[in-house]
């Protein structure tokens, strides 16, 4: 018997679990008021070419073809990383003259 209320008790609370609504969960928005929302960033067309450059910048600075262990998140493999330090200066050196 006391077998049977605990089947009930779990399945009743995983129904419950089941149909409770994601969409406020998802919504992160109410968490960071310091970002930007996509409304205003596709507003004017001067300041989508910004963000997109700024974009740009981003993966120029921190993601190469060869990255460095420190700064890239991205999993490569053993040959595709540059493990001297300096977080690959001279690499870049190399590369970009």
């Amino acid at each position: 018997m006391k077998k049977i209320y605990i089947l009930l008790i779990s399945a009743m609370v995983c129904l419950g679990t089941s149909f409770q609504s994601c969409t406020d969960y998802l919504n992160v928005d109410r968490y960071f008021s310091d970002r930007q929302e996509l409304d205003r960033i596709f507003n004017s067309r001067d300041y989508t070419e910004q963000w997109l450059a700024n974009a740009y910048y981003q993966l120029l600075s921190f993601n190469l073809e060869i990255g460095h262990v420190r700064f890239t998140l991205t999993n490569y493999s053993d040959d595709m990383i540059f493990t001297e330090g300096g977080a690959g200066v001279s690499f870049s050196n190399y590369k970009f003259g």
